[in-house]
């Protein structure tokens, strides 16, 4: 058994999670646990291990966390795939990702940089047949906007897309991907766009797409070694977070009084840790913030509601507390947040820098009155302009990036008529 070797040191002033972590760790880091391999359940491990199924689970966390581990509901735990490429190895701002690209696409795909190139839309030569595999169809406004902008740009250019819905679940997601490979070989598709969100799911599809020979790429989590349409999650909320810094210097706010309250989205691996880091770095390369001043809310889904009611707890604790900066992982923690600040009469209190520019937050930033003074706009109204361009020039020959990004602004009453003209204040 696998196991066997572990011993637990009751004596030891080490916790027993942190004796089943590290025990874990050594075995994921010498390959012994394999990537890709799942762990039994909860129960059966505690009884291997000699502990309880709380220790357990609390361990599990830990290494979720590290993203050395992937959890899933109806699936189990599995080994990240950590020998394969990551999906996202963007660390700092202004870095770019390296990628392998398979090899049947090598002879268009990353020849050029995305400086060089330009997405254009304009007639196709012919009439391509695009799929969209939408993280999950119909969800959030976010997705909505960006199955409107596939559809209609493609449309546009003289081609058809239509969307199937991967509806963030891992089973759907690989179905999906067998039914467009089915239409490539009948000649019923000629590319592939596809959002995904488990880590697992994406390295299972790209092997699959890789064999199939489908002209493929990702948006926002890449799947390896094919390319990747994405917003810069890093440098959108490294943008919140200086423009935050930037509010409370010129606010005069007393730096040693102020709390940064950020909203973490647990589960989306390298995308919630770039963002999170972004979002610190960008405030500390303004204000000179002590750690314990920053605290980290975490939400397993970031609903609008779960951010509500853990904002309201917080504030609850800290009721003398009048600096409250606020950013988060996207649209609805920040927005849950603002409620939480309006129901207790502490608006005034704060400051908040969204991540994403739905209507609702658009329509804060015109409130003179709102705490939610600024948003991160990653324009997903604009998704299939890019992305779809990208499709058809490499059907039609063209040389194309292998990392390519969307667009990223930060949004405030000053300039949002320049870019919404319909929330333009007058």
């Amino acid at each position: 058994m696998i196991f066997e070797d572990f011993n637990l040191n009751k004596s030891s002033t080490i916790p027993y999670h942190s004796q089943i972590y590290s025990c874990l760790l050594d075995k994921i880091k010498s390959k012994e646990l394999k990537p890709g391999q799942k762990l039994p359940n909860e129960e059966t491990l505690g009884k291997l291990l000699g502990v309880s199924r709380i220790t357990v689970r609390t361990a599990l966390r830990e290494l979720e966390l590290k993203g050395e581990i992937i959890r899933t509901r109806g699936i189990g735990t599995v080994v990240s795939a950590s020998n394969l490429q990551k999906s996202v190895t963007t660390t700092d701002l202004g870095n770019k990702p390296k990628r392998n690209i398979v090899s049947f696409m090598k002879s268009q795909v990353g020849l050029i940089t995305q400086k060089e190139w330009k997405p254009v839309i304009r007639p196709a030569l012919k009439d391509h047949i695009i799929a969209y595999g939408s993280l999950a169809k119909g969800y959030w406004w976010y997705h909505n906007l960006v199955e409107k902008s596939m559809v209609e740009t493609a449309k546009s250019m003289g081609c058809r897309a239509f969307v199937l819905n991967n509806n963030l679940d891992y089973k759907t997601a690989i179905k999906n991907a067998e039914t467009v490979i089915e239409m490539h070989k009948k000649g019923e598709l000629d590319f592939f766009i596809n959002a995904q969100f488990y880590e697992e799911a994406n390295n299972e599809i790209s092997r699959m797409l890789e064999a199939a020979l489908v002209p493929s790429c990702s948006v926002d989590i890449a799947f390896p070694n094919f390319p990747y349409f994405h917003v810069n999650d890093y440098t959108g909320n490294y943008l919140a977070g200086k423009w935050l810094g930037n509010y409370v210097i010129n606010k005069k706010w007393n730096i040693n009084k102020i709390k940064f309250v950020y909203f973490d989205q647990v589960g989306a691996k390298d995308i919630s840790i770039l963002r999170k880091k972004g979002a610190l770095n960008g405030f500390k390369s303004v204000v000179n913030i002590e750690n314990e001043n920053i605290i980290i809310i975490r939400l397993n889904l970031g609903k609008l509601e779960n951010s509500r009611r853990q904002m309201l707890a917080w504030l609850k604790k800290n009721p003398l507390c009048h600096n409250i900066v606020i950013a988060g992982n996207h649209t609805y923690p920040t927005l849950g947040a603002l409620y939480a600040l309006r129901e207790t009469a502490r608006e005034q209190d704060a400051v908040i820098c969204g991540l994403g520019g739905s209507k609702e937050e658009l329509g804060e930033v015109c409130k003179p009155v709102s705490a939610y003074k600024a948003v991160v706009s990653t324009f997903p109204e604009k998704y299939g302009m890019i992305a779809i361009p990208f499709a058809v020039d490499y059907l039609e020959g063209l040389p194309v990036p292998a990392d390519f990004a969307g667009y990223t602004s930060v949004i405030t009453k000053d300039n949002i008529s320049r870019f919404y003209p319909e929330f333009s204040l007058k």
